[in-house]
């Protein structure tokens, strides 16, 4: 027989879903202080501490009040904020019409303000109603949109959750290999940074993953581990399904009293917190468990208290194992008509989560998401070496102009100097020039009185000529 399985679809909330705690002794100050967007931002944090211990109606209640107090104010962010809350609020007590009804609201906001972090919480919201809802791919689409923000933007807590949520859409479609894969990147991550409560959320996934492999010492280890970071953190909400994952771990041992005790806790803690789909896993559970115990009568009791709650939710996963239990109990009882009837809702049921169509579509969103994945991983390798090359050019072009430069600079030293060369050949040449002239002046000079010289001895009497003269004079 196929077990109902299931856990908290690991939401991921844009506000106060942190390591710790919140003071919430701080929040209600702030909530009884002045109305301005501080006020809007503790309501929706302490909101969401009231969820998670399993005060539905109180968490509606605070996020209703954000909600009109960031209208009122004007303010955009806070009124994303309050109503992904109540779109929380709603989809945990069974309201999903409600639920996709305040989630896409909140996506509409944060699309105007350009929040992407708070883009992706709706996306991976969406993505868990539409698992929940039995429609596989449109679920497996909106996580890989809320992913792929979420790696962008570097949000790890984001992400671990993202992992958390495509895990449990590979639980459901019975690939269990592939969920837990994705169960220990979630808890890798989440226990780095020390997320708790996406910790609990991913012990629980690996604890029923390793229960559908029959692996039940791993099991078991992981779901007591969780229920012990949930109680550290006060996670009401998750321990019912953790109390339910126990009590089919020791179902399948056979230990059958330690398992109907854990499904009753699971439903004790189902009732107080208000969440519809732990009360309606654990009657599951429980009938399975009576009628394993040929309890029959029990066991019918309790499948029809969960086939109301699933026909309520429109909760195909649990409705096909709701008509399993009603055929195994009708042919127990020899009413073979009904258990005809009740086997073949089953196998519709059945046939309409995991068809091949649906099934494709899981594997290639799968095969888009990874080739994208690659294909941005590609083209930042190029975007790298093209900005190397980039470098590289740009370094060639200084060392290019640099040279040109210093070529020009010696280009224009050699003309100057060609020019001085010249300049300078030209004025030696007008040196040369004016000393010939000079020189030719002070030759003609000289002639002109070596000729004067010439007539004056020529014409004047000669120093022996006057000697005589005055000699003959004398006597």
């Amino acid at each position: 027989m196929r077990k109902s399985l299931q856990y908290l679809f690991a939401f991921i909330f844009p506000l106060a879903v942190t390591a710790q705690q919140p003071n919430l002794d701080s929040l209600k100050k702030v909530i009884a202080a002045k109305e301005d967007t501080n006020k809007v931002n503790a309501l929706v944090a302490l909101g969401n501490e009231l969820m998670y211990t399993g005060q539905m109606d109180s968490a509606r209640e605070l996020s209703l009040k954000a909600e009109t107090l960031a209208g009122k104010l004007a303010y955009k962010k806070g009124l994303g904020d309050a109503k992904n809350k109540l779109g929380s609020v709603y989809y945990l007590i069974g309201e999903y019409e409600k639920s996709l009804e305040y989630f896409n609201a909140s996506l509409k906001i944060r699309n105007e303000i350009n929040d992407r972090k708070g883009i992706g919480a709706i996306y991976n919201n969406l993505g868990s109603i539409y698992t929940k809802l039995g429609n596989y791919p449109a679920g497996l689409k909106y996580h890989y949109e809320a992913l792929k923000i979420r790696e962008e933007i570097k949000d790890e807590k984001g992400i671990a959750g993202s992992y958390n949520n495509m895990a449990n859409i590979y639980y459901f479609q019975r690939n269990y290999t592939e969920a837990v894969k994705n169960f220990d990147k979630a808890y890798e991550i989440s226990e780095r940074i020390g997320d708790k409560r996406t910790i609990s959320n991913a012990l629980i996934g690996l604890g029923t993953s390793y229960t559908m492999l029959n692996d039940f010492d791993k099991a078991l280890e992981k779901q007591t581990l969780a229920i012990k970071v949930q109680e550290e953190i006060g996670d009401r909400l998750n321990q019912g399904f953790s109390y339910s994952n126990l009590g089919l771990i020791h179902e399948k041992k056979k230990n059958f009293k330690e398992s109907i005790r854990n499904h009753e806790l699971s439903l004790k803690i189902g009732q107080e917190t208000g969440n519809a789909s732990v009360v309606e896993t654990a009657y599951l559970n429980l009938a399975e468990v009576y009628n394993e115990m040929k309890q029959v009568d029990t066991a019918l009791r309790y499948t029809l208290r969960a086939m109301k709650l699933s026909l309520e939710a429109k909760n195909h996963y649990n409705l096909r194992v709701v008509y399993e239990n009603l055929s195994e109990i009708y042919e127990y009882k020899k009413d073979f008509t009904k258990a005809l009837s009740y086997y073949k809702r089953s196998i519709q049921e059945r046939d309409t989560l995991l068809n091949e169509d649906n099934t494709k579509k899981t594997v290639q969103m799968q095969m888009q998401y990874e080739f994208d994945k690659k294909e941005a991983a590609t083209k930042l390798d190029q975007e790298k070496k093209d900005a190397v090359a980039a470098a590289e050019m740009r370094r060639q072009r200084i060392v290019l102009f640099a040279i040109s430069g210093f070529g020009l600079l010696v280009l224009v030293f050699a003309v100057f100097a060609y020019r001085s060369f010249l300049q300078k050949k030209k004025a030696n040449e007008e040196i040369s020039r004016q000393k010939q002239i000079i020189e030719e002046k002070q030759r003609e000079v000289l002639d002109s009185i070596h000729y004067a010289k010439r007539i004056q001895v020529a014409l004047l009497p000669t120093d022996k000529y006057v000697a005589r003269n005055i000699g003959r004079l004398k006597r």
